[in-house]
């Protein structure tokens, strides 16, 4: 699906519209899951959301307040808004992975401070908060994965929380040196 035109960001067609607005996206997708499920043969328990950059902040969205039904929510390039982090109200361990560069010059790895106010949070500050509400083990596994390109300047590591069934809710790929991508 697309976005609508926002008006108060030049007709940009980015999830979230500026405010005010009367547009709730998050509404149109729980409609979309809606029609969806009458159509075709879905299995409501298992429905995933993800995204890049704008989108992946919208995936956030999704994970957080369409949570009775998303299951699970994959994201690159963008950690969570302020606001969201701290309105965020799960009813459900949520599977989370994200795929974040360091050097990523559009959404800071260490988050997005503008004139004293953290508008975004740091890798570190998202993974916790979903790693404590997952109820995860505090101490990642972490992986050093195979650097398959040498010329690009990035490797990555694997870090994976897991509960105290073994079931890994937290997954991030960390790649140093990356950027919006």
């Amino acid at each position: 699906p697309q976005a609508l035109p926002d008006l108060n960001d030049g007709g940009s067609t980015n999830w979230i519209h500026k405010d005010p607005t009367n547009i709730d996206d998050v509404l149109f997708i729980n409609a979309l899951i809606d029609t969806l499920s009458l159509d075709y043969l879905i299995d409501t328990n298992r429905i995933y959301a993800c995204g890049y950059s704008l989108g992946g902040e919208f995936t956030y969205e999704l994970g957080c307040r369409l949570n009775n039904r998303i299951s699970a929510i994959g994201v690159v390039a963008r950690t969570m808004q302020t606001y969201t982090l701290n309105n965020c109200l799960p009813i459900h361990p949520t599977g989370v992975i994200t795929i974040l560069g360091t050097a990523d010059g559009i959404s800071d790895y260490n988050g997005v401070w503008w004139g004293g106010i953290q508008y975004y949070v740091s890798a570190d500050q998202m993974h916790d908060y979903w790693v404590n509400y997952n109820n995860c083990d505090t101490l990642p596994v972490i992986s050093s994965l195979p650097d398959l390109n040498t010329s690009d300047g990035s490797t990555v590591e694997s870090y994976s929380w897991a509960d105290t069934n073994g079931c890994i809710y937290v997954e991030h790929l960390k790649v140093i040196g990356g950027g919006h991508d």
